[in-house]
């Protein structure tokens, strides 16, 4: 079988794809548990533009997407069109897409990774030759890549198509032909259609390549300005939606850069003090991506991400080979590769800075160069021959086997019950017992309280958007002209009077052991 592998170059990167691709589509209908507020709203616009040609608003083929005072990014919707139309609209087909951009970001990674070795010199192709499936193998298993990987995250996406446009741009280094340039332009833009860090990192990355189009002389002047038209074209629609009104919500949503953002303590009375102020903060911010209790111990960021047994971004044995890693890289005499991954290692965090931080959906880029520095990490520590390393070496393999099982085991056993509240796990189950109802008896309105449940219209265009329920406060009774209709009331539980005209038909819990509450059914 050994040298069946060692004739067959392709097939241990077959085997760590297909690796990535199981632990990211294993049961990925039921866990994590419910579609949140955002995954309906992805895949609800994707069905409606499928069937209808048109958003939830009723917007024909838009490029932003209206949702929840804010406009999505259409890249997405538009890619989740196609599952939804083969699987049908339901949790698997919605997370599809990012199931596949996690497992492809890995195989590309990998074939990033090979071509930049063939700019190094003989002696650190040697040495770096197992990096590229190491580094693969490291990406597929680390927990910030498969949870957020097994969620309909628009970033999880980006980031794929981020990786593609770096590996067509090492071909077009490489072979120096003017397609893989248009390619390269073209996945870069893609990756801005998709998520909004992008759109600072990808203008980044665009005018490297140009400095060195330039400065390198990689093509003629003619098609460097042919390129930047093209560039300025494939992108001119999302630097118009950028800077207009509604591409400023989710900056104003989201970053630092306001007095509202500041502690009082520290309220800007003068414009200097301000700007020390906002330095300060965003020092601080661009410093948290880097923070030993974000990455290995325990995070304060989302909530959804984590594991019941409160893992980290990566794991905890990772860390020693992270350390050697970033050593030998600031160490080497590397042409390409050193260059490249301390670039996305700090810009990525400077880009996203610029907003409450840590974010680590707003970071995910940061998994490339992670892995790549724990792949180097390891290589070198594996290659020292002195006794008591090799012992230490040891005795982080048997640690990396329990704490990937533990990992493994808590998210298959526990993340469930923990955190279905945080998924929406019962919005499901709520659309299927109202569609129950309304087709059992003869409702003349079905009337939802979103005080307390909010968001519940989005998830009930996604399970039945034939229903069209009402969506009321808590400040609303039935109307005179309803007195002799039966309506369906949703509300948060709340007691019902016993002299009251309200019949209580079911209370939805969450199917976890302490069963919580979380509407109830009232006939009225």
């Amino acid at each position: 079988m050994f040298k069946f592998i060692k004739q067959n170059k392709f097939v241990p990167i077959l085997i760590v794809v297909l690796l990535a691709f199981f632990l990211r589509v294993y049961h990925v209908r039921n866990l994590p548990p419910g579609l949140y507020d955002d995954e309906v709203s992805l895949g609800y616009n994707a069905y409606s533009v499928l069937t209808y040609g048109k958003d939830e608003y009723g917007a024909a083929y838009p490029l932003w997407f209206k949702a929840f005072g804010e406009y999505k990014l259409p890249g997405y919707i538009y890619a989740d069109i196609i599952p939804i139309a083969i699987f049908g609209k339901n949790a698997f087909a919605v997370r599809f897409p990012s199931v596949l951009s996690g497992t492809l970001t890995v195989l590309f990674l990998y074939l990033f990774l090979k071509n930049l070795l063939s700019f190094e010199s003989k002696k650190l192709k040697e040495e770096f030759q197992h990096i590229p499936i190491l580094s693969a193998f490291i990406l597929a298993i680390i927990p910030w890549s498969i949870q957020f990987s097994r969620g309909a995250y628009e970033a999880t996406m980006a980031v794929c198509l981020f990786t593609i446009g770096l590996w067509l741009f090492s071909l077009f280094y490489k072979n120096k032909k003017i397609p893989y340039l248009i390619l390269t332009l073209l996945f870069l833009a893609f990756a801005s259609y998709t998520y909004s860090s992008f759109r600072l990192l990808t203008p980044v990355t665009a005018s490297t390549i140009f400095f060195l189009l330039f400065w390198k002389k990689l093509a003629s002047i003619k098609s460097i300005f042919s390129m930047a038209i093209y560039t300025i074209v494939i992108n001119l629609p999302l630097m118009l939606f950028t800077f207009g009104s509604h591409g400023f919500v989710r900056f104003f949503q989201t970053t630092t850069f306001t007095e509202q953002a500041l502690p009082l303590s520290i309220a800007p009375k003068s414009s200097l003090q301000g700007l020390i102020a906002f330095s300060f903060i965003y020092v601080k911010s661009f410093l948290s991506y880097f923070s030993l209790q974000e990455l290995f111990l325990k995070s304060q960021d989302n909530v959804r991400f984590y594991s019941s047994s409160e893992f980290g971004f990566l794991f905890r044995w990772q860390l020693p080979f992270l350390v050697a890693g970033l050593v030998v890289l600031l160490r080497e005499k590397s042409k390409v590769i050193k260059k490249i991954i301390l670039a996305i290692l700090l810009v990525t965090p400077a880009a996203v800075a610029v907003a409450n931080s840590p974010n680590s959906l707003h970071a995910l880029l940061l998994v490339i160069p992670f892995s790549v520095i724990i792949a180097i990490g390891i290589q070198s520590i594996v290659k020292v021959k002195k006794l008591w390393i090799r012992v230490a070496f040891v005795g982080a393999i048997i640690f990396a086997i329990f704490e990937i099982s533990l990992y493994f085991h808590m998210y298959l056993s526990h993340y469930k019950n923990a955190y279905m509240i945080f998924w929406g796990g019962a919005q499901e189950k709520m659309a299927q017992y109202a569609t129950k109802l309304w087709n059992s008896k003869n409702y003349s309105a079905i009337v939802i309280n979103e005080d307390f449940l909010q968001n519940e219209k989005i998830h009930f265009l996604f399970y039945n958007d034939k229903l069209k329920p009402i969506f009321v406060n808590s400040s609303w009774q039935k109307p005179p002209r309803w007195k002799n209709k039966s309506i369906l009331y949703i509300r948060y539980p709340a007691s019902v009077p016993s002299d009251s005209k309200m019949k209580l038909l079911k209370t939805i819990t969450l199917d976890t052991p302490l069963r919580q509450p979380v509407a109830q059914f009232i006939q009225l």
